[in-house]
């Protein structure tokens, strides 16, 4: 019995781990401590923290349909690390987050895809 549960196990998680495909990379640098959140069935990342220390106040788009990143209108709060974001009716909404100065944010900044503002 024991011997069955296994191989059953192996043959779930064989059918399983095929299903991850890679995609196109959203640009030519790492990026930690980024938000990412979906709307309109697009996905959306942004700001976080690059080479090796530089904050980012960058924002792209992913469209699933074509594979393609886009860059949208940089975030005009300013660059910053650990932001959460969350979407509502069509519009992302970004907060939070730590400045380059050590500051800690406590805003919220309304996305709106329609118009990339």
């Amino acid at each position: 019995m024991k011997n069955i549960l296994f191989l059953m196990l192996v043959i779930c998680s064989n059918l399983y781990s095929q299903n991850w495909q890679q995609k196109t990379s959203v640009y030519n640098y790492g990026r930690a401590a980024a938000f990412a959140c979906s709307a309109n069935g697009k996905g959306y990342v942004g700001l976080g923290q690059v080479n090796g220390g530089s904050y980012v106040n960058e924002f792209w788009e992913y469209d699933t349909l074509q594979n393609l990143w886009t860059k949208k209108a940089d975030f005009p709060g300013g660059a910053r690390n650990g932001s959460s974001a969350f979407a509502v009716k069509g519009k992302i909404y970004i907060c939070f987050g730590i400045t380059n100065s050590a500051a800690c944010t406590n805003d919220i900044w309304e996305y709106n895809p329609n118009n990339n503002t």
